[in-house]
This record gives structure tokens, sequence and C-alpha cells, in this order.
């Protein structure tokens, strides 16, 4: 019997609050400090008054204290939100399996990502962990061949639509999402990491990945060291939806799996994500207690990153109040050097304009124009003192 979870806050965030990390320890610490979280969180109505980050976290919630024998009268709710995730998750599945097919027929290469990967390597258990669309990774030099693949099938894109999918997206954007009715969505990636869209960027994710099956049809994902860094670089940012999720992502790679460390220091530096790992790893050995060796943080903290990482990880953990436009200007500059790092001076010149069509999702040079013109006429009304008689 499902017995239902409102869910009535969906304020946003980057770390846990201390409320919503009770839930954290609840779900993950494997002793009976975990039934203590628990009735802490609960001790002021937190699942009447429940985030949509701490509602998906509830399927493993119940798992950790079923198993320590907790007898909370709360517990056939969360059963109730195990059950719907496990027949939600095997749905998504069967329906999603068709397109894996699509792409093995046409020679395109996948990997899983995100949820699916997880659920299959990690927590290995359809009830542990919800997922509202499938993640998959093709190498970059098929994706505009997956692309008219997907349009073919009646696939529409919903990132960035009003700009094309082009040579110069792949380079702006790490993946796009795409819907079909009456409501498939998925997201499809031809590149791991924002902060690593160069060519050739995914080869060592390509070359340690891991064979899986996925209903039948035969594909890959990342193995566990690599795993681990896509969890929490991924979640170590600003959303909309709280980002509880990936501190139990990153904890049951780490207790499911071997970590190589040194190739996850070695990767994180050489994809310009020392940072968000850095913080990440802290936060799951500071307050998890999750098997993260010291020296690796340690090591972290030591390593060079420069100023435009360190302005541009705060921007996008919204820890600047108010980024002015000095501030936001140099966010956009390290951006857009990222995207035409392989290119000329001159061809860097001449993408100037594309790179602003792609930032504003504009559908005509035109558009980008007088949007540039309208845009510092404001900066500079803004900068100007006003006139005095």
């Amino acid at each position: 019997m499902y017995v239902a979870v409102r869910i009535t806050n969906f304020a946003g965030g980057c770390w846990p609050t201390p409320h919503q990390e009770l839930l954290l320890k609840a779900t993950l610490l494997p002793t009976e400090d975990a039934v203590t979280a628990w009735r802490g969180w609960c001790a002021n109505d937190a699942l009447e008054r429940l985030d949509a980050g701490s509602y998906r976290l509830l399927p493993l919630t119940y798992r950790n204290l079923q198993r320590l024998g907790c007898d909370d009268p709360a517990m056939m709710r969360l059963k109730g939100v195990s059950r719907r995730t496990w027949c939600e998750n095997h749905v998504l599945f069967q329906r999603m399996a068709p397109l894996l097919a699509r792409f093995h027929d046409a020679g395109i290469p996948t990997l899983l990502l995100k949820g699916a990967a997880l659920t299959l390597l990690h927590y290995r258990d359809f009830a542990l962990r919800p997922m509202d669309d499938l993640d998959i990774l093709v190498p970059e030099d098929c994706a505009l061949d997956a692309v008219s693949l997907l349009e073919a099938d009646g696939w529409s894109r919903t990132t960035l639509q009003a700009v094309k999918l082009e040579e110069f997206f792949l380079r702006y954007r790490q993946s796009a999402e795409f819907t079909r009715p009456p409501k498939d969505r998925f997201d499809l990636h031809w590149h791991v990491l924002l902060q690593a869209c160069h060519r050739n960027a995914d080869q060592p994710f390509w070359d340690a990945s891991i064979p899986v099956e996925f209903e039948g049809h035969h594909t890959r994902c990342l193995c566990a060291t690599d795993q681990l860094l896509h969890c929490c670089v991924h979640g170590v940012a600003w959303n909309a939806i709280p980002p509880l999720r990936w501190v139990a992502d990153a904890f049951w790679v780490l207790e499911s799996s071997p970590v190589d460390w040194q190739r996850l220091v070695e990767i994180a530096a050489a994809c310009h994500v020392v940072l968000p790992l850095r913080d990440a790893l802290r936060y799951l050995g500071n307050s998890m207690q999750a098997p993260v060796p010291e020296a690796v943080v340690k090591k972290l903290e030591t390593m060079p990153v420069s100023p435009a990482e360190v302005l541009e990880y705060k921007y996008y953990l919204k820890q600047l109040e108010s980024p002015g436009v000095s501030e936001t200007a140099r966010v956009v500059y390290a951006q857009f050097r990222r995207t035409v790092q392989e290119k000329s001076f001159f061809e860097q010149a001449a993408a100037i304009p594309v790179f602003l069509q792609h930032y504003w999702n504009l559908g005509r040079r035109r558009q980008t124009i007088s949007r540039t013109f309208n845009y510092g006429m404001r900066r500079l009304r803004f900068v100007w003192p006003a006139r005095t008689s």
C-alpha cells in the first residue's frame, strides 16, 4: 500500500542545511546514530514540510532505518515511497531501453551516467534511487549523428532551443535535454563535465569505463573513481532542488567500490574541477564519516587553481552576494575562453557573436547585435554619473 508524502517546500540551495543534514545522517550512517538523527529530523513535523531534495532520499532512508530495526510509525510512509520508486524506475528503464537499441544499431557507443549507472553498479536495487530521466553519454564525434537520429524519431531539444546544435554547441555545453510526447525525457551528453568540453577531454573516462547490461542491451558506465568524481562535481553547485542526493550517491560509491585516489586527483586537475571535488570530499569525510583519506583532501587543498576557476566556482555556488558587472563579465569571459580554447586568435574573435548567441539563447545574429548594444547601454547608464545642472 502506498502512503502519500507531500512535497511542500522547493527552496533551492547549494549545501545541505543543518536540518537536511539530519536526514542525510539518518539515511547513511551505519550505527544507531542514524536512528537518533531520524528522530531529530522528525521532531518538527518534517514529513509534513518536505522539500523535493529530501524526498529523493526517503527510499534510502527507509532501507537504512529498516536495517537498524527502527519501529517508527512513519516507516510505513517511507516504505510506500520505496515501492513507488521501484515501480517508476522499472517503467523508466523499460521505456528507455529502445533508445539504447537505436544508438547501438546506428553504431553509436553509449555510456550511462548518473541515476541509471548508480542503480546498476552501486545501489544495485531499483527501490533506492529515484530518477526522472535517463542520462546517456555518446562520443563527441558521434553527437551530431545521435541528434539527427533523435530528431528523426520525434525527439525535440529543450536546451537552448533557439540556437542550432552544431560544432560550437558541443564546446559550449556538455549536454542537452530532449523530450518526446507524451512524457519521454532524457539528457544526451557528449562530455562528462561542463568544465572539460575540449576535444578528447572524455577519452580517459571512456578508456576506464565498465561494460554493463541495461534491459538486455550492452552499454557502459563510468568506473567507480570517475563516478565519484562526477557525483561530487555535478552535485556541488547551486540547484533549485536542494542538493542532497549527490551526498548519498558519492557515499554509496565509496562504500560499494574501491577508488583509485591518485587517478581521482589527477583527473580533477586535468578537468579543472579541483575546487568542487575538494569541498565535496571534505564534506563527506567530516559530516558523513565517509572513508575519505585525509591526505587526499590535503593534496587537493594545496593544488594550484587559477583566479578564474575560483571566481567561477563561487559564482555558480551563488556565494557572491550580488555579482557586479566586473565579476559577471569575468565569469562569462572564462566560459568563453574555455569554449574557444582550441581556436586561433582570429577564430576566437570571430566566435564572440556566436558565443553571445548561445549565452543569450538567440536564434539570429541580428538579435545578438541588438541585445549586446542594449545591454551595453544599460550598463553605461548604471556606471555614468547623472548629469547635474
